[in-house]
């Protein structure tokens, strides 16, 4: 026997499959499931006519998700995708989670047992033994077969929503399209909760730091680049040595005039008798 309805393990394969809250899986309608595109269409939330985020939103269909949608489309007899005994919307306060809890502890997926003796509690003292399994036990006050309930983890409805971005973000899929599939408005709320669990998480920011690292060797060029100067001068010159000097014949260097020249070509500033009130005449 399945540890869930049809309709509940519908119900929870969609929300894993597409990421939506409760009160967008519930107020889902068969007209916002576009099957030949592919594409199903966020637009409401319970019966008002707008989600959390303000936002309509469109989200691709996956191909495990479309046998559980077309068996559930088929079954209701509504315009409701996953519709109440009376073919209406399920009311708000439908505690899914706890039928989801119920599920697990059938399923085993539990993090213990805990094992009562009801004839103990009956007569005002309790009895408890909790165990790692679900193996008959006998009380050790009045010898009596104890009940065995399952403990599963207190699982919300939420955090089927955050089982699906740790997925996406797990098989390589990024914070942008987690915030699109989950419908967030900021994306500062996907990189908060979010932002660690995706692989090499800072990481590459922090490698990218060029200390203790030595910069790599540039091959040499022949050609010269744009820009450079090109010296031709002692280019084919040994590399121990430079380029020949020059040889200076007597009387063809500057003059000595030339040379006192050279110390001052222009003149600094205003010229003496341009300033005003100036007394020094000009040469």
């Amino acid at each position: 026997m399945h540890p869930l309805k049809d309709i509940w393990r519908r119900l929870f394969a969609t929300a894993l499959f597409t990421g939506l809250r409760k009160g967008e899986l519930l107020g889902l309608k068969k007209t916002d499931v576009y099957r030949e595109r592919r594409l199903l269409r966020v637009a409401r939330s319970y019966d008002h006519e707008t989600t959390k985020s303000k936002k309509e939103r469109l989200i691709p269909l996956a191909d495990g998700l479309l046998p559980y949608l077309d068996a559930a489309i088929e079954a209701s007899a509504s315009d409701y995708v996953f519709p109440g005994p009376d073919g209406e919307m399920m009311p708000e306060d439908t505690k899914v989670e706890i039928v989801l809890r119920r599920a697990l502890g059938r399923a085993g997926i539990v993090t213990g047992y805990r094992h009562t003796c009801r004839r103990c509690k009956a007569r005002g003292t309790e009895s408890i033994e909790k165990a790692t399994d679900p193996k008959p036990r006998r009380c050790a006050r009045c010898g009596m077969v104890m009940w065995c309930k399952p403990l599963p983890r207190p699982l919300r409805f939420h955090d089927l929503r955050h089982t699906t971005a740790t997925l996406i973000l797990a098989h390589g899929g990024t914070l942008w399209e987690v915030q699109n599939i989950l419908g967030h408005s900021d994306p500062i709320i996907t990189a908060k909760v979010y932002a660690h669990l995706v692989p090499g998480f800072l990481k590459s920011a922090v490698n990218r730091l060029p200390i203790g690292k030595r910069p790599t060797p540039k091959s040499a060029s022949t050609s010269p680049r744009f820009g450079q100067p090109v010296v031709s001068n002692g280019a084919n010159a040994p590399k121990a040595e430079g380029p020949a000097p020059l040889k200076v014949v007597e009387g063809s260097g500057p003059s000595d005039w030339l040379r006192g020249q050279d110390l001052n070509l222009r003149p600094s500033g205003y010229e003496p008798d341009e300033l005003p009130d100036c007394s020094t005449p000009r040469h």
